[in-house]
């Protein structure tokens, strides 16, 4: 019986690859030269594959542990507490010279925690703005209140949201819908509801006994 010849034939080549899938083995494998300049292509863009693999894995956990979060500006203190300071704000928001430190104000906010737009929209306010000078703002500027509607701290609101992960695709109607609720509410917070509460039942009890207006009087 002949042997096999193990000489090449004369179009035979040897593809030796680097990358292996489970036990392939590790030596040439023989192919045609067309086979041969396809399996380098497909060994070419495997090796591409794996370094932009390295890099999104690098770059995530850059963005997820050691990125560096932009600080808010020295020269700006929130959150703002009385309406001139609103009103400074805004001139600071105008003032192109500050550019650079309202994008680092828009990623500092942006960090900001919250499960979904309204959480979101809801706690950059309350970085913002306190209770007391909340109550002075609202979306159209009616009762002698400040117009949030015109202001340039709207827009940074805006930006600020959408730099979050959890409202990136947020519209600015929805937005504001939740800026305009959360002015709204503002006299309910810090125990404004509350008081309130209070002193509806307190009028009530003057009106079923006229003799505890004194107590009402003292308790205003």
């Amino acid at each position: 019986m002949g042997q096999i010849s193990a000489t090449p034939l004369p179009d035979e080549h040897f593809f030796r690859p680097t990358f292996r899938l489970r036990k392939t083995g590790t030596g040439p494998i023989p192919c045609s030269a067309a086979q041969l300049h396809i399996l380098t292509l497909l060994e070419h863009e495997k090796e591409q594959q794996m370094l932009i693999a390295a890099a999104v894995n690098n770059l995530a956990a850059r963005l997820g542990t050691d990125a560096p979060v932009a600080e808010m500006p020295k020269d700006i203190s929130i959150p703002l507490t009385t309406v001139p300071e609103v009103e400074e704000f805004e001139e600071w928001l105008k003032d192109s010279r500050n550019s650079q430190a309202k994008q680092n104000m828009i990623s500092s906010l942006g960090a900001v925690g919250g499960q979904n737009t309204k959480r979101v929209s809801w706690n950059i306010l309350s970085r913002l703005y306190s209770d007391a000078v909340a109550k002075q703002i609202n979306w159209k500027g009616v009762n002698g209140k400040k117009c949030f509607k015109e202001m340039l701290t709207r827009s940074l609101l805006i930006r600020a949201v959408r730099k979050n992960q959890s409202s990136t695709n947020a519209a600015d109607s929805e937005i504001d819908s939740y800026a305009i609720r959360w002015f709204n509410l503002a006299p309910d917070r810090g125990g404004g509801r509350k008081e309130r509460s209070r002193v509806k039942e307190a009028l009530t009890e003057v009106n079923s006994d006229p003799r505890s207006i004194v107590a009402v009087t003292f308790f205003h």
